[in-house]
């Protein structure tokens, strides 16, 4: 089946919001173990080097999902779900991006930060910009993080992200390095 690159972004996009709407409905239908837990805003800059003139933001909400395990003496490994639509650009050359995908988050008893890692599906608006061509408009992004809940419903945040093709275009698969810092308020 031949696709276009416009038409891989489109069906990553949709996929993604039906993902989010259905995920939606069973949390506000409180479906046991599913429920919303942050909305929150997130602004990336580039990694020195290749991705160094690159800027993203984008806004993106975290839901529980009804997976976790005990991992030992007070450590927990929790899942969650992750829904992102934002902006990735560099000199003028802007992208729309949707993003979604699994996110794991590993805490210690009641301490305040936590670690998070996780992949998303993620579709861009363009792949060409003007001192890169990261290959094609659907992409993967892997990230892992630290997260601090500095106030009862408030949270800061830092990961560091790579996105890429992870191969599908064997021809161009240069990715992009993004130190992320956000805010979210907890649900």
């Amino acid at each position: 089946m031949d696709l276009r690159p416009r038409t891989w972004f489109w069906l990553c996009f949709a996929e993604a919001g039906l993902i989010c709407l259905w995920m939606s409905a069973a949390a506000i239908g409180e479906a046991e173990g599913i429920s919303f837990e942050s909305a929150g805003g997130r602004f990336g800059l580039g990694v020195s080097g290749k991705s160094e003139d690159f800027y993203a933001a984008e806004a993106f909400t975290d839901i529980n999902l009804p997976w976790s395990w005990n991992l030992g003496r007070d450590l927990r490994l929790a899942s969650q779900l992750e829904a992102a639509v934002g902006w990735l650009g560099e000199r003028g050359d802007d992208a729309v991006v949707g993003e979604a995908g699994p996110l794991l988050v590993l805490s210690y008893k009641q301490f305040p930060v936590t670690l998070a890692a996780g992949s998303n599906a993620t579709g861009l608006s363009r792949s060409q910009f003007e001192t890169k061509d990261i290959g094609t408009q659907f992409q993967f992004t892997t990230h892992i993080g630290l997260n601090w809940d500095f106030a009862a419903h408030l949270r800061l945040g830092y990961r560091y992200e790579h996105i890429s093709n992870a191969g599908l275009d064997s021809a161009h698969n240069p990715g992009i390095n993004l130190h992320m810092f956000d805010l979210s308020y907890l649900f």
